[in-house]
């Protein structure tokens, strides 16, 4: 368990969390923005459900309602929008003002980082950037893995089973035109959806294969001119650079047949 879900598992059992927040908040005459990483992680606790539903009303109470402070939900993963509306029984997404999705380091900027600060040469530094995008992380296990394994080393090795697994789930999905919008995203970025409750955006953001965008939020990547070319208002990313290449990968394994039988 992760040391979140360890602080929160901590405040919720011994002391209730209105008690908590009205305390710090009463404790200070200027208004703060509390700021909680990786809530993510506290959402995992399938016991704390309604911990966790009461939480999320108190955060509206404080904020929204009140005015009494700002409060920001950081998340490593594109599956978190979904994951909190689920907790909250569909009703906390309408009351979050602004939606920011950082995505991950742009190209250019990755690039530098490899060659400059950690003076990898600028051809590895393409493949890296190719396999894992802008994802610092996976880039500096991959390093590691590549000094232990050297030949070995498998690039595929970095990213876990996960994703490939949880591809494979939404490609092997009954819902219409599934494997068309992963070949769009895999071969754009991006790929427009009709909108929030489309079915292939929501089983794709279940899990954690595709990140639901839309013109009202702050998306990396993604400029507001794609919305206005397409005339839509929503639309669906690939997880990772990572994930964009596990689908296009799976998606050049199916035999030409099936593929386009999923797509009739």
């Amino acid at each position: 368990m992760g040391t979140t879900s360890k602080v929160f598992n901590t405040i919720l059992r011994e002391s209730p969390p209105d008690e908590l927040l009205k305390a710090y908040l009463g404790s200070t005459s200027t208004p703060p923005t509390i700021i909680i990483d990786e809530f993510n992680r506290f959402l995992s606790e399938e016991s704390k459900k309604e911990e966790i539903r009461l939480f999320l009303e108190l955060l509206v109470q404080v904020t929204k309602e009140s005015n009494k402070c700002k409060v920001i939900l950081a998340s490593s993963e594109h599956a978190f929008p979904y994951r909190l509306n689920l907790v909250a029984d569909g009703n906390f997404s309408q009351n979050a003002t602004d939606r920011i999705f950082a995505g991950e380091v742009p190209p250019k900027d990755m690039f530098e980082l490899l060659t400059k600060k950690w003076g990898m040469g600028s051809c590895l530094a393409s493949v890296f950037i190719a396999c894992y995008g802008g994802h610092i992380w996976n880039c500096a296990i991959a390093v590691d893995k590549l000094h232990y394994n050297k030949e070995k080393f498998r690039a595929n090795s970095v990213l876990g089973s996960s994703l490939f697994s949880n591809v494979d789930v939404c490609m092997r999905s009954n819902v219409d035109k599934m494997s068309e919008l992963l070949e769009e995203v895999a071969r754009v970025g991006f790929a427009p959806v009709i909108n929030n409750e489309d079915a292939r955006a929501l089983i794709g953001s279940q899990y954690n294969v595709l990140g639901v965008v839309d013109s009202t939020s702050l998306v990396i990547g993604v400029p507001e001119a794609t919305y206005q070319a397409q005339e839509i208002d929503v639309g669906v990313v690939p997880a990772s650079q990572s994930m964009r290449l596990v689908i296009a990968t799976k998606l050049s394994s199916l035999p030409s047949k099936q593929y386009a039988s999923k797509n009739e």
